[in-house]
């Protein structure tokens, strides 16, 4: 759960900042505990800088607590993915290679390291975990319940609150699709906004099943999917609520 700093998580976070402007208030730090049983987690940035707020770097962002030599780390910006090995106890960029196939020198990977709330980031670990496994991300609290989706691309987006939410889209239409990492034999669950064939009345969300939902599952905290975006149409927008009944 997101919440105020634990003594040693304090330290840590206070380490991180540099000298503060004169005559402002210290931030307010949030921290968002990450539980999964998944390789590969779509991980939300709900939090801005603690050195005055703004884009966060994401080697601060997320703690180095819970991963262990092998894991990675990805930016997306719409186009490439942007990559960190976890090494000796620090995310270090290194070379890679873009979804173009050109080659991302490490230094372009860090150059890449600034990412913006709202917005999401995605974690890989070196091997299936074997049971539950929980790391933290923190930063300067920022109250965010909604995000943009860009028309025409894949688009990373993940809940920012405090507790488990449920995403309502304003916006859909047709051909667009969301796609969630699962444990399932595809690796993934989709989501598709179409309609029956010849019914508009019908037009809506459906399930892998085929079943028109009433409300998307709750998504856990700190965690995302893939909007998949119709390229012919603007953006359109994902707000956060919490579970009927929470």
């Amino acid at each position: 759960m997101k919440k105020l700093l634990s003594i040693a998580m304090a330290s840590l976070a206070v380490a991180a900042l540099a000298d503060p402007p004169a005559n402002t208030a210290s931030p307010t730090i949030g921290v968002t505990a990450i539980t999964t049983s998944l390789q590969s987690t779509i991980v939300s940035v709900p939090f801005t800088s603690l050195n005055g707020g703004g884009a966060i770097d994401v080697k601060q962002l997320v703690d180095t607590q819970g991963f262990v030599n092998g894991d990675w780390l990805y930016v997306f910006d719409g186009t490439s993915y942007y990559s960190w090995r976890f090494a000796d106890g620090v995310w270090t960029a290194v070379t890679s290679v873009s979804t173009s196939g050109g080659i991302i020198p490490a230094e372009v990977n860090d150059a890449k390291s600034a990412v913006s709330a709202p917005g999401a980031i995605w974690v890989v670990f070196k091997d299936p975990p074997s049971a539950e496994k929980t790391f933290y991300i923190y930063g300067q609290y920022a109250a965010i319940t909604s995000q943009s989706i860009v028309n025409g691309k894949s688009n990373l987006v993940a809940n920012p609150l405090q507790s488990a939410a449920v995403p309502t889209v304003a916006g859909p239409v047709k051909g667009d699709s969301i796609v969630v990492p699962s444990a399932s034999a595809t690796g993934s669950t989709t989501y598709s906004y179409t309609q029956k064939r010849n019914q508009p009345d019908t037009l809506g969300w459906y399930d892998p099943s085929g079943t028109k939902l009433e409300a998307f599952p709750a998504t856990p905290q700190g965690q995302g999917f893939w909007y998949i975006r119709n390229a012919s149409e603007g953006e359109c927008s994902i707000s956060w609520s919490a579970p009927v009944g929470h």
